[in-house]
């Protein structure tokens, strides 16, 4: 994180840039909104108690993106494993499949199962 030093400067480079009475007219005047903004995160960021809540979720912000990238990679990787899975379904139906096929021809030339004439 910042020093206060260094939100004290930044802050103040944005409110000379962005101040409303400076601006005011000129292209890229949004009445104010960037240099309240600004002001609002500098009281929040120079109050002890305000930053570490802020400090705080940013922190969980960054968990959180964290956690929702690392779903993502396991859910590719559950895709690919179901997939995967299958796959290896279909393969052994087809195995099952053909070798019923097989033995039935048997049955057929071995004069069949049941009862015939």
């Amino acid at each position: 994180g910042a020093t206060p030093e260094e939100v004290k400067v930044a802050f103040r480079e944005l409110a000379r840039k962005h101040h409303p009475d400076k601006v005011q007219g000129s292209e890229g005047d949004d009445g104010g909104e960037t240099f309240k903004r600004a002001r609002k995160a500098y009281e929040i960021l120079t109050e002890p108690a305000s930053r570490a809540l802020f400090d705080e979720a940013a922190r969980a912000a960054k968990c959180r993106e964290a956690l929702q990238k690392k779903k993502m990679a396991s859910s590719a990787k559950t895709q690919d494993d179901v997939r995967a899975a299958a796959q290896a379904v279909e393969a052994q139906l087809r195995a099952r499949q053909s070798g019923d096929g097989r033995k039935r021809e048997a049955g057929m030339r071995g004069g069949g199962m049941g009862g015939g004439t």
